[in-house]
C-alpha cells in the first residue's frame, strides 16, 4: 500500500502536471514561454523572496517569542501576506513581461507552469528523495497521508490556473476586482488549511474535504470562463 501511495503521489506532483505542461507545449503555439515564466515566478518569488525573508524574520529571538504566544495570528498573518504579496508579484510579472499573453489559455499556461513546478517541488521531489535514500520512515496512516497530498496536490494545482486566470482577467479587461478577488479566495484557502493544520489540528480528511471543496470551486469558474469566451468567438 506504501509503494501505491508513493507512486500516487509522484503521479499527481509530478507525472501529470509533467504531461500537461508536454501537450499543452505541443498542441499550443507559443506557450513554452507561458509555461517557463509560470515556473520562473513562483522560483522568484516563493523560493528566492518571501521564505528565506519570513525564515529570516521569524528566527528574530523577539520574533520568535511573539510567534510562540501568537501562533494562530502568526498563521493568518503569513497566509494573507503570502498570497497578497504572491498574487501581486504574479500581477506585476505578467503585466511587464507578458502584456500580450493574456488569454484564457495564457493563463492556463502560465499556472500550470507556477502550480506544476510548485507540486514537483514541494510534494514530489521529497518522495523520489526518500525512495531513493531509503529514508522514508514507515508510520500508521503514512500511506493514506500521502494518497491525500497527491489529490490535495492536483486540487491546488487546478487553483494556480485559477489564480492565474483571475489575475490574466484583470490585466485584460482592466478592473482591479479580479486581482483582489483572486487575493481574499487565495488568503481564505491559505488560513483555512494553514491553521486547520497547525492550530486547530483537524482530520487529514476534513483538510482534504477544505481542498477538494476549493479545487472544484475554481474548476467550475475555469469552465465558466472557457464556456463564455466560446460564445463571445462564436
Amino acid at each position: 500500500m506504501l509503494i501505491f501511495s508513493q507512486f500516487f503521489a509522484i503521479c499527481c506532483s509530478i507525472l501529470i502536471p509533467l504531461a500537461l505542461v508536454i501537450y499543452l507545449g505541443l498542441h499550443y503555439e507559443g506557450k513554452w514561454k507561458l509555461l517557463l515564466f509560470g515556473a520562473l515566478t513562483y522560483i522568484l518569488f516563493q523560493i528566492a523572496l518571501f521564505l528565506p525573508v519570513v525564515s529570516l524574520i521569524a528566527n528574530e529571538p523577539s520574533v520568535k517569542a511573539w510567534i510562540s504566544g501568537h501562533y494562530a495570528l502568526y498563521i493568518i498573518l503569513l497566509s494573507l501576506a503570502g498570497a497578497a504579496l504572491g498574487e501581486l508579484f504574479r500581477y506585476l510579472i505578467i503585466k511587464v513581461f507578458l502584456a500580450h499573453d493574456t488569454s484564457n489559455m495564457d493563463a492556463v499556461a502560465f499556472g500550470l507552469g507556477y502550480g506544476g513546478f510548485e507540486t514537483a517541488l514541494t510534494v514530489g521531489m521529497n518522495v523520489i528523495i526518500s525512495l531513493l535514500a531509503s529514508a522514508y520512515i514507515v508510520k500508521a496512516g503514512a500511506s493514506m497521508a500521502m494518497l491525500a497530498e497527491g489529490i490535495g496536490q492536483l486540487c491546488l494545482l487546478v487553483m494556480q490556473i485559477g489564480w492565474s486566470l483571475l489575475i490574466m482577467q484583470a490585466l485584460r479587461t482592466k478592473k482591479k476586482k479580479f486581482l483582489w478577488i483572486c487575493i481574499g479566495l487565495e488568503s481564505f484557502v491559505n488560513c483555512i488549511s494553514r491553521l486547520g493544520q497547525n492550530v486547530w489540528h483537524w482530520n487529514l480528511w476534513i483538510l482534504l474535504i477544505v481542498m477538494i471543496a476549493f479545487g472544484l470551486l475554481m474548476a467550475m469558474y475555469i469552465a465558466q470562463v472557457f464556456k463564455m469566451d466560446q460564445k463571445e468567438n462564436k
